[in-house]
């Protein structure tokens, strides 16, 4: 074999490796694309507040009750208090607003408790934050390949 022929198979394998990687590169595009579109949460997943959490960020999710009121779940006080959220419906697909039953203890302080059992709506954002403070949607809490809670990963450093 001369030269020219290791330098025209190099081409060749070069681009043939190119478009297998944009080949690969447009179907996870497209992969991205499709469940993006498709929501998170589905009726009748559960956010369960059962365990000690060691590390939660500090953050307040504001719900619209059944009465149109606001009322806030505090994520240490749900953590600590425990209980559980239950996906009801798909209230408004279009501003991705999810109806909710909560049932456990208090959420947050007094004036801004949602109480021991509520009917609430929030936003997929909101839903999301509200599950990866729980370690994600189940009764079991979702743990990373060393056993570290999932919810403690994104705690303060």
């Amino acid at each position: 074999m001369n030269s020219d022929q290791n330098t025209d198979s190099t081409i060749v394998m070069i681009v043939a490796g190119c478009a297998v990687a944009a080949v690969m590169a447009i179907s996870a595009a497209m992969a991205a694309v499709r469940q993006a579109d498709e929501p998170l949460a589905r009726i009748g997943d559960i956010i369960a507040y059962n365990r000690a959490v060691d590390i939660l960020p500090p953050h307040e999710v504001v719900a619209t009750t059944a009465a149109g009121t606001h009322c806030v779940l505090d994520l240490p006080t749900i953590a600590g208090k425990g209980g559980s959220l239950v996906v009801e419906a798909l209230a408004d697909a279009q501003s991705r607003l999810y109806r909710l039953h909560w049932a456990g203890g208090h959420t947050a302080a007094p004036a801004e408790d949602c109480g021991a059992v509520a009917d609430l709506l929030v936003h997929e954002g909101e839903l999301n934050i509200l599950a990866s403070a729980a370690g994600g949607y189940g009764v079991d809490r979702k743990t990373l390949a060393l056993g570290t809670p999932v919810n403690s990963a994104f705690g303060p450093n």
